[in-house]
């Protein structure tokens, strides 16, 4: 079965938001996956979408294809933002903030590694940016994600990073 990733922007659609959002999720002979974000709405449209949560960690990691591991950083910073709420055993649900801040703001620089660095740069890479996640590509397409503790478990073994296969970490 195909699957599709839809990303809605949302402001003010409590008019039409449910039927959007149902025709959306439940098409036939697709895997459909929304991401919602919502920018400021003033009428119900946050009620409506947090009716179609929360979602686990897991569901998240599944449908963007990433490990947990690689966006515990991510999940970490959301709610202590107070952006996401984290209840154990539940899942996550999104915070309305009326004063909230810009992801563009608040976001870290994104990384990218072409598939021809060595194991060894990316870990100098990861570690002099500061970042806990590097996105691998391909000729500029996306072609795997690597976190932070993913590269010292590497690091850490009794491997020689300089004889590692880049493919098999990606």
């Amino acid at each position: 079965m195909d699957k599709v990733a839809i990303l809605m922007s949302t402001y003010n659609g409590e008019k039409y938001l449910r039927e959007q959002i149902d025709s959306i999720l439940f098409q036939k002979g697709v895997e459909v996956t929304l991401y919602i974000r919502d920018d400021g709405s003033s009428d119900g449209t946050i009620d409506i979408v947090k009716k179609y949560q929360p979602i686990t960690g897991k569901e998240i990691g599944e449908r963007l294809y990433l490990t947990r591991s690689a966006l515990r950083t991510d999940f970490s910073i959301l709610t202590g933002m107070k952006i996401l709420e984290s209840k154990p055993k539940i899942g996550y649900s999104y915070i309305e903030k009326k004063d909230s801040e810009k992801v563009k703001d608040i976001m870290g620089p994104s990384i990218t590694v072409d598939t021809n660095l060595s194991v060894y740069e990316t870990i100098l890479n990861i570690f002099s940016k500061d970042v806990g996640t590097i996105f691998i590509t391909d000729q500029g397409s996306l072609v795997g994600v690597v976190s932070r503790k993913d590269l010292l478990k590497i690091a850490i073994g009794r491997t020689d990073i300089e004889k590692i296969d880049r493919k098999s970490v990606v």
